[in-house]
């Protein structure tokens, strides 16, 4: 069965208006999509995305710009994939508490398999011009990030509740080094962070430290009801832009309290 619409929600900590402004100004899509836009952002006005090194166009007209909710779009042009043609491209955004916001995607008008694997990437990326003021918009190589950017992006993706955007950061054969347990790979790590999380009220990040382009450190401290305040240090190493091991230094006398309930 052919699904014909691709939907997908992200929280981000960001106000509701910078979600509107990056998906309703040329500039804003250039920082998350693709450097490569002309054309006028306003209702009626057409857009022409340009990919580098690639022999391909996408033409979209903008249909609607309801300040700061939603912007939507219609494609008259793909070069590549014709299918495109006719479809629509929703963005969705909604106060989500204070300096939060939730932004929806939404394609409708074509087979999602062809779109879903490049508007997750493409959605992370907004998620992250959103909260780390940088996106990976096309041409901005994942095995060229630095090991800084990718413990950054984990850590902000689990800290908005975006489990399966952290979990793609993390390689399949993950190891780690924590106190209390041990995981087999990234699926039982990425399922102990989820649980974990709901266990939290708010994470700080106080220090981000790199010297080296494959390891990265964070250091932030989790606050609960349940344990008070947990200072973690968080060190990781990272190749071809996935994290491949992760440590953890912090006092677990709290945490042994809570384990044991």
């Amino acid at each position: 069965m052919v699904i014909d619409t691709y939907s997908r929600t992200v929280p981000v900590a960001a106000p509701v208006g910078d979600a509107y402004r990056a998906v309703s100004t040329v500039g804003g899509v250039r920082a998350w999509w693709t450097p490569i836009v002309a054309g006028v952002m306003e209702p009626g006005g057409e857009l022409v995305l340009g990919f580098e090194g690639m022999d391909e166009a996408i033409g979209l007209r903008v249909d609607l710009l309801d300040e700061p909710t939603r912007v939507t779009w219609t494609c008259f042009l793909n070069t590549s994939t014709s299918a495109w043609v006719g479809s629509t491209i929703a963005f969705e955004l909604a106060p989500a508490g204070a300096g939060r916001s939730a932004v929806t995607l939404r394609h409708d008008g074509i087979d999602r398999s062809l779109v879903a694997s490049g508007w997750d990437r493409f959605v992370e990326s907004l998620a992250a011009h959103l909260e780390l003021g940088r996106g990976r918009p096309f041409g901005a190589s994942r095995p060229e990030q630095p090991a800084l950017e990718v413990a950054r992006a984990y850590a902000h993706a689990w800290m908005r509740g975006d489990f399966g955007a952290a979990r793609a950061l993390l390689a399949d054969d993950l190891t780690t080094d924590v106190p209390i347990h041990t995981y087999s790979g990234a699926d039982e790590f990425i399922a102990a962070v989820t649980g974990f999380a709901g266990l939290l009220d708010r994470v700080e990040i106080l220090s981000e430290l790199s010297h080296d382009p494959d390891e990265a450190m964070l250091v932030l401290d989790m606050h609960s009801d349940s344990f008070g305040v947990l200072r973690v240090a968080e060190h990781f190493t990272v190749r071809e832009g996935l994290v491949r091991h992760v440590r953890h230094i912090h006092d677990t006398a709290a945490l042994q309290g809570v384990v044991s309930r």
